[in-house]
């Protein structure tokens, strides 16, 4: 859902079997870009290797993907917002 064509204002992405709903920044409406915290949007997945590849194609890879010492592949990425990415899955 846009206002103007362009600046979304309503996204609802199904994930995997899981909802997220997204927006632009509007700092006309008190919701301007802010530098991203200390969190990532995390998405489970069957295959890691997989999502990855295709999410390393639009976005930045900031953790290539990787066994991690739990046992799970696991990798960050960063979009155009600053916003930090995770995928993990099992280690197959």
């Amino acid at each position: 859902m846009s206002m103007d064509g362009k600046k979304i204002i309503h996204a609802h992405l199904r994930i995997n079997g899981g909802d997220v709903f997204l927006a632009d920044p509007h700092p006309e409406h008190g919701c301007p870009l802010e530098q991203s915290g200390g969190y990532a949007l995390h998405v489970q997945v069957d295959d890691a290797e997989a999502w990855f590849a295709r999410a390393a194609k639009v976005l930045e890879v900031t953790m290539p993907l990787a066994v991690m010492f739990w046992g799970n592949k696991y990798g960050q990425l960063r979009d155009k917002f600053g916003v930090r990415w995770s995928i993990g899955g099992p280690n197959r």
